[in-house]
């Protein structure tokens, strides 16, 4: 579902059908980015010892969410914002041209 809304971001067909992938666009970016930071703070924090290490998470998992999994969500909702975006340009730009 996500890929499909990435690829309709890339290529919208008509100017209304684009508003609303742009919103789309827009609010899965936004959800992922602060899903992907609130995740990165919080497993930061079990890494700096701010808190506690759930048991069934483990040392080592958290590593691995610090470096890995929390920054690749995070990076998945800022490109999701920057792919909106483009898309409110070149859509923008169509239509000016038409």
């Amino acid at each position: 579902m996500v890929a499909a809304l990435a690829l309709a971001l890339a290529r919208p067909a008509t100017a209304r059908f684009a508003r609303v992938v742009r919103l789309a666009g827009c609010i899965t970016g936004g959800a992922l980015t602060l899903y992907g930071a609130v995740g990165l703070i919080e497993f930061a924090l079990m890494a700096l010892g701010a808190r506690d290490v759930p048991t069934d998470v483990g040392d080592t998992a958290m590593l691995w969410y610090v470096f890995l999994w929390e920054p690749l969500w995070l990076l998945g909702g800022l490109l999701f914002l920057v792919a909106a975006r483009q898309a409110a340009r070149t859509t923008g730009h169509r239509e000016a041209i038409a």
